[in-house]
């Protein structure tokens, strides 16, 4: 993976977001889930409340075995390729110099999901083209 230059950042409203990967029983699917944190106890603790909501019926130790990766915005733009910064959060899956994956069904759980859910968006038709 390529290290983020120095001169570029994300962009304001990205820098305290964590990403997470969660799947659970009586679920189908796998689900990302970005929070605002500034640090990774509140994150989790943050991600743990997203999953409750999402899965009431897990037991406290459940919640916590039911999500993994959680990495932060700074640690996924420099592990990633996009050109674009912001592009970087989505990433999922690299193939040499390539993204091949990006999150399928992100749950933006933030105060202000309008903006992550446009960057989601134009990363993904980026990639099809």
């Amino acid at each position: 993976m390529q290290e983020t230059p120095s001169s570029l950042q994300l962009s304001p409203g990205f820098r305290h977001l964590w990403r997470a990967h969660f799947s659970a029983r009586g679920i189908d699917n796998e689900f990302t889930v970005f929070v605002r944190a500034v640090t990774q106890q509140t994150a989790h603790r943050n991600i743990c409340n997203v999953v409750n909501a999402i899965c009431p019926y897990l037991s406290p130790d459940d919640l916590d075995e039911s999500y993994y990766n959680l990495t932060s915005a700074k640690d996924l733009a420099k592990e990633g390729l996009s050109i674009d910064i912001d592009h970087r959060l989505f990433e999922t899956g690299w193939q040499g110099n390539r993204v091949t994956n990006w999150v399928e069904q992100p749950v933006f759980a933030v105060s202000a999901p309008a903006a992550l859910f446009a960057a989601w968006s134009q990363a993904r038709s980026m990639s099809s083209r």
